[in-house]
């Protein structure tokens, strides 16, 4: 797999992973799917207000 490795700032990650996991909850279930996936995989990034 090729990776890119960038510098972020967590609150643009955190807008990012938001505005995905909102996308895909409105889709397919394989897109469900992947999206939870990817909640659980970057959980501890979240701050606690985002977390609620």
């Amino acid at each position: 797999m090729n990776e890119i490795k960038i510098n972020l700032p967590n609150s643009v990650f955190q807008e990012w992973a938001i505005a995905t996991t909102r996308y895909r909850m409105t889709r397919c279930s394989h897109m469900l799917f992947s999206g939870v996936g990817d909640v659980k995989r970057y959980w501890t990034m979240f701050t606690s207000s985002t977390k609620i």
